[in-house]
């Protein structure tokens, strides 16, 4: 019985970090609301840092769907704020 409960929350557990990254990731802009948010932030298509105005930004995984689609969060090298994300196939 103390087994299967502890299965139990296993699976609440592993359900629960699986919506919050879901709802961190959509809630994160795209590189087009970025932009509209920042316009003076990027300039023929290079990404500027809205916390530190650093300009090297790296692309970190954030997830694959069932469908297959893959999610990325564009990072500022500098001091690691997540700028937005992107999705690619």
């Amino acid at each position: 019985m103390l087994a299967r409960d502890a299965g139990m929350f296993v699976w609440l557990f592993v359900i629960g970090v699986l919506i919050v990254t879901y709802l961190r990731r959509q809630s994160m802009p795209t590189f087009d609301q970025y932009q509209a948010q920042y316009p003076n932030l990027v300039n023929d298509g290079h990404v500027t840092c809205r916390q530190c105005g650093g300009g090297s930004i790296y692309l970190r995984f954030a997830g694959l769907s069932f469908s297959g689609v893959v999610t990325n969060v564009h990072v500022c090298r500098a001091c690691g704020t997540n700028l937005y994300r992107s999705i690619s196939r």
